[in-house]
């Protein structure tokens, strides 16, 4: 599945040069236009929306995207159960928990669950961005701001 001199800042499936693919889930229809919006200024392509884990686990299973933004809330529960499914399903999937809690952290989720990053709103671009593609480990920061948004995405991680 790795690509030849492929970095760790794009997903697995994705190869260099591709168009990465994404699906948003948040029951909120403003919360899923708002992502969308954030999204195309990345130039990812949004492959689906779905309002519970039920529907977004469907979508993923057809189209099998590079990314998946979800929100804490979904219309059926919570997004952690259903991470673990996506796991399942579409191995690599970068998993990115969009949250109204500040310590999404101390929710205590099982290793199964953990999403690979998790945005605690308000957020800002940079965060977004940082999320989405992650600085590479021993990589060159590529700037202060991208520094700032990555050590504000790990404060979260338990």
């Amino acid at each position: 599945m790795g690509t030849e001199g492929a970095s760790e800042t794009t997903p697995p499936e994705v190869p260099r040069g591709a168009v990465p693919t994404a699906i948003v889930a948040a029951q909120d229809f403003r919360t899923r236009l708002l992502l969308r919006g954030l999204l195309l200024t990345q130039h990812v392509q949004i492959v689906g929306e779905a309002e519970t884990s039920r529907q977004c686990l469907s979508l993923v299973r057809r189209a099998r995207p590079s990314h998946l933004i979800v929100h804490l809330n979904l219309g059926d529960g919570t997004a952690f159960g259903m991470i673990a499914e996506v796991r399942g399903a579409v191995p690599g999937v970068r998993i990115i928990l969009v949250t109204p809690l500040q310590r999404a952290g101390s929710l205590g989720q099982k290793p199964s669950e953990r999403p690979d990053a998790v945005l605690a709103e308000p957020f800002t671009m940079l965060d977004f961005s940082a999320a989405l593609y992650p600085p590479a480990e021993g990589a060159a920061s590529g700037g202060a701001a991208k520094t700032l948004a990555h050590e504000r995405q790990r404060a979260f991680e338990p």
